[in-house]
């Protein structure tokens, strides 16, 4: 077992106008920490977090995908782990 994730983290734009999320048309929009893996959206004061958890969506989010975000936010963040 491990963990795998990935996120991409984007200021002062709303999540979904970051061009890699209209991949996700399952994606849920949490209030609170899941406890399923799967992918997710929400907001951290002005930051929207696109976030891929486990080893089924991890891998949907892409550097490409940090790079088209840059367009439409202040500033982009982006992160992957895999320690499997």
């Amino acid at each position: 077992m491990g963990f795998r994730c990935s996120w991409i983290a984007v200021k002062n734009a709303e999540v979904n106008a970051i061009p890699a999320r209209r991949k996700w048309s399952a994606a849920q929009t949490l209030d609170e920490a899941p406890e399923d893996v799967g992918t997710y959206t929400f907001r951290i004061g002005e930051w929207s977090v696109l976030f891929a958890d486990g080893s089924d969506s991890f891998l949907k989010l892409e550097a490409a995908d940090a790079t088209e975000a840059r367009e439409f936010a202040e500033e982009v963040v982006f992160f992957t782990c895999s320690d499997t």
